[in-house]
C-alpha cells in the first residue's frame, strides 16, 4: 500500500481528520490564540492523564479496536532506509495518519 493513498473519511470513523483539526483550530476559541499555545494530549477519554505533544509524524496505522491500533513506517520510509525491509511494512488495510507523541 502506497503511503499517499488517498483513503475514504469512514476508514477510521472514530478519528479527528487533519482537516477538521485545521478548521476547529480556525474558529471559535481557538482562533485567537497564539502559535506557541502548547497542544496536550489526554490519556484517555475521560482525562486520566496528560502529556504534552513532543512531536508528529506520519505513519500507516492498523486499528484494533475504535481506540487502540499498531502503527508502522510508510512505505516511502521503507524505501528509502537501510535499516527496514519488507517485513517492517504494514500490512493491508493501514491507514496514513499524522501520529502525535506525547513527552511521556
Amino acid at each position: 500500500m502506497s503511503d499517499t493513498t488517498d483513503l475514504p473519511a469512514t476508514s477510521l470513523p472514530h478519528a479527528l481528520t487533519k482537516g477538521q483539526l485545521v478548521r476547529m483550530l480556525s474558529e471559535g476559541d481557538f482562533r485567537d490564540l497564539p502559535d506557541d499555545t502548547p497542544l496536550i494530549l489526554s490519556k484517555d477519554a475521560e482525562g486520566n492523564g496528560y502529556s504534552p505533544v513532543s512531536g508528529a509524524t506520519l505513519a500507516m496505522y492498523v486499528a484494533e479496536t475504535t481506540w487502540s491500533g499498531e502503527t508502522y513506517p510508510p512505505d516511502s520510509v521503507i524505501d528509502a532506509s537501510d535499516v527496514y525491509g519488507d517485513e517492517d511494512r504494514a500490512p493491508e488495510g493501514a491507514v496514513l495518519v499524522i501520529e502525535f507523541s506525547p513527552v511521556n
